[in-house]
């Protein structure tokens, strides 16, 4: 995808670090998360979709 320089107004991919134009940084750099904070993420993802999901079988027979 591409989307343009905030900067000089060029093409750049989402992908690149810099403008191949300008040099300017790409402030949106995606970075997946890992370690520790995506473990946690996932115990209290998947608490919460147990939960809803207790919710809406039992919330509805009773």
């Amino acid at each position: 995808m591409i989307k343009e320089c905030s900067v000089c107004n060029g093409q750049v991919s989402y992908e690149a670090k810099v403008c191949p134009h300008c040099g300017h940084p790409n402030q949106y750099e995606w970075k997946p998360v890992s370690g520790f904070f995506a473990v946690v993420n996932t115990i209290i993802g998947m608490g919460l979709f147990i939960f809803i999901i207790f919710m809406i079988i039992f919330g509805v027979l009773f």
